[in-house]
């Protein structure tokens, strides 16, 4: 129920809901992903981390909702160590791999906000990019599609805009009528 409400994009019913039934299943690391994903904008990453178990933060869904969850706050590194700890847990799961991406990608357009971080080169952080997304692109249609999107707009950023049209037009073969697809052609 909880994730319906997410999928609806009613974070705060999913969060009232997520909230009541963790006092009920204080072990359900499903359920804390969800509330990760639920948990109001407000809310800093900091504090979700706070009200997390050790078991809960080792699970793989979770690890990948704090991800998510960095990324929007700008904590790309955070959002590299999560989806990373992810994606070593569930080799098989394409989702990791679209963090990672999405991760390397704001440290290469310049979105992180701590300051002191080691330098990556910018040819390392392509190279990270096109191996997160090569690994998305084998796995099921829904992330196969968000990968290809990724990869159009990475090769837009490239200067390539011939590449960059030869996967989006990939991505609209997949879903001709999804708008992100559209907006990329």
């Amino acid at each position: 129920e909880v994730f319906a409400y997410v999928l609806m994009g009613e974070s705060d019913t999913a969060d009232a809901k997520a909230e009541a039934l963790r006092a009920v299943y204080p072990e359900s690391t499903k359920l804390a992903s969800y509330w990760v994903m639920s948990a109001p904008r407000s809310m800093v990453l900091s504090t979700v981390e706070s009200r997390l178990s050790a078991p809960e933060m080792a699970d793989a869904d979770v690890a990948l909702a704090l991800g998510r969850r960095a990324l929007a706050e700008f904590d790309v590194s955070k959002a590299l160590r999560y989806a990373e700890a992810a994606a070593e847990a569930v080799p098989s799961s394409s989702q990791p791999q679209i963090v990672i991406a999405q991760a390397n990608f704001g440290r290469l357009v310049g979105i992180e906000r701590a300051p002191g971080l080691p330098v990556i080169p910018r040819q390392e952080l392509e190279l990270r990019i096109e191996e997160a997304l090569t690994e998305a692109l084998q796995h099921d249609e829904r992330s196969r599609l968000e990968a290809l999107l990724m990869r159009s707009n990475f090769r837009l950023i490239q200067k390539c805009p011939a590449d960059a049209e030869v996967y989006a037009l990939e991505a609209h073969r997949i879903d001709p009528d999804n708008v992100q697809v559209l907006i990329a052609l």
